[in-house]
């Protein structure tokens, strides 16, 4: 999914790159660490195309990917011809802008100038923020009729082991 990861970089997960080529994430993955390689040998940046990360995958073990950023996608792209190329750069050049605009909407209240979208904003924040304090509420609470439980299940294990030895 794509990432708005700050103000400065976004990227998209190589995960969905892949989709996007038509190719295993494993494949574009080995693809990476050979562009990479020779990046490096040219004393340029790897972090301005590929930023290495990892995720957890479904049964909850942690697996390496890539953030690629816009250049990282016009990397790619250039390296893809005939309609796989034509498609995924389509589709990077749709979501990076999606992403430019998505930033662009943003703006805190204080910096508008215009006194009513200002106070338009101002309610939005406070909207959201009234909205996360509610579900930190039901959480913390939900927390504190769970712990109990997990606390009982903590003794439980503890004097089975107690009782194991």
């Amino acid at each position: 999914m794509s990432n708005l990861k700050s103000r400065e970089k976004l990227t998209l997960d190589s995960r969905e790159d892949a989709k996007m080529v038509g190719k295993r994430h494993s494949d574009l993955l080995r693809d990476i660490r050979n562009y990479s390689e020779y990046l490096n040998e040219s004393k340029i940046a790897l972090v301005n195309f590929f930023i290495v990360s990892r995720y957890t995958d479904g049964k909850g073990e942690a697996r390496s990917n890539y953030q690629v950023t816009k250049k990282g996608c016009e990397f790619i792209a250039h390296k893809l011809t005939g309609q796989k190329g034509t498609e995924f750069t389509a589709t990077y050049i749709n979501k990076f802008h999606e992403m430019e605009n998505q930033l662009l909407d943003f703006q805190d209240s204080y910096m508008i100038e215009d006194p009513i979208k200002r106070a338009k904003v101002w309610i939005k924040e406070q909207e959201e923020k009234r909205e996360l304090e509610l579900t930190n509420k039901r959480q913390e609470q939900i927390i504190g009729e769970l712990k109990p439980k997990a606390d009982f299940i903590i003794i439980i294990n503890l004097l089975k082991k107690v009782t194991a030895i």
